[in-house]
């Protein structure tokens, strides 16, 4: 028996038309998994998705919006007809923005608040009523080391990944009699096209968090695939509210 075998299962990913999303979207599709990819890059999830399809994966895209209820419904009921349930969750469609509290405006936060911790309410909201139906899922959350650490300039994400990370066991204990298990990861330093614009923005900003990680580098969103696969398989049956930080070392220190 192969704990870590998605055959036959449907994993919906939001934010997966590239980076994080789009690397675990692929690790779950080798992994067995069919996919659905949900995001607003219109154009870009569609060919992910595609380039999805060319490897031999199962793999369907929809347009939507994490802070629309109805978007989201839809994308729930889509997402049924086609492949007649729903099995696994990654809440991972997440923004930034780099500014000081000073700088910060109402706007700002709302923004990133909004997509960062109403979004995945949202849409565990929509999944989850297929999913407590069906008396079985999984759902991932992807957080950051920042829910454990500060960073200057990013009062407004910290706060959202704090606040997910315990939206993640207030939403464990209360599906966990549906036999739902609700868990997060915790990335630290992934070099994605956001990062790498952070990195040209703010020059060296990266180079004091590097020389704290036990590993002594950036990470790549595949380095996150075998959590995500072992969080949605049965290998993680028994474990539910709990963060796997995938950091090389940040958080030990």
């Amino acid at each position: 028996m192969n704990l870590y075998d998605l055959s036959g299962k449907v994993a919906v990913v939001t934010g997966g038309a590239r980076g994080i999303g789009l690397a675990l979207a692929r690790g779950l599709g080798e992994a067995g998994a069919a996919i659905v990819l949900i995001d607003l890059l219109k154009e870009e999830v569609q060919n992910s998705s595609k380039a999805l399809e060319e490897k031999g994966l199962r793999s369907m895209a929809i347009h939507g919006d994490v802070l629309s209820s109805e978007s989201l419904e839809k994308m729930a009921e889509e997402t049924s007809k086609k492949f007649g349930k729903i099995d696994i969750l990654v809440n991972n469609a997440g923004v930034s923005i780099g500014k000081s509290v000073e700088e910060t405006d109402e706007k700002d936060w709302d923004f990133v608040l909004d997509v960062n911790l109403k979004g995945p309410f949202l849409c565990s909201k929509a999944v989850g009523k297929y999913m407590i139906q069906q008396k079985r899922g999984k759902i991932i959350n992807i957080t950051s080391v920042v829910e454990r650490v500060g960073a200057d300039l990013r009062s407004s994400y910290c706060a959202s990944k704090g606040g997910l990370a315990q939206f993640t066991k207030v939403l464990a204990i209360e599906w966990g009699k549906y036999n739902i298990n609700v868990n997060a990861i915790a990335p630290g330093l992934i070099w994605t096209p956001r990062t790498e614009a952070y990195e040209k923005a703010e020059p060296g900003r990266y180079d004091k968090i590097l020389n704290r990680l036990s590993l002594r580098r950036w990470g790549k969103p595949e380095d996150l695939i075998g959590t995500a696969i072992f969080l949605a398989s049965e290998a993680s049956d028994y474990i539910t509210g709990q963060t796997i930080f995938v950091d090389a070392g940040w958080t030990i220190t």
